[in-house]
């Protein structure tokens, strides 16, 4: 869920955006596969720029790769896609 704060940054197409983005990855974890069904998905963007709504900066994930998805830009592991693994 976006914070009234960071509303204006995600634009006023977002809500639409992530519905279909969800719906055409298959309503699932890109990255665990856990379903719709079974918790809340996310929309990560992957150069971290909210208004960045392209297809491919976009990325469904449950909130836990969610967290771990964005530890690993933190600790400066988004270069290496393995690096996830060790989580």
């Amino acid at each position: 869920m976006v914070k009234q704060k960071n509303k204006k940054f995600y634009g006023k197409e977002w809500k639409k955006i992530r519905k279909e983005i969800i719906e055409k990855r298959g309503k699932r974890c890109e990255m665990c596969g856990r379903t719709e069904k079974e918790i809340w998905l996310t929309v990560h963007h992957k150069n971290r720029d909210p208004s960045d709504n392209r297809e491919e900066n976009l990325m469904v994930l449950c909130p836990r790769c969610h967290f771990i998805m964005e530890k690993r830009i933190n600790l400066g592991y988004e270069n290496n896609p393995n690096q996830l693994k060790l989580f």
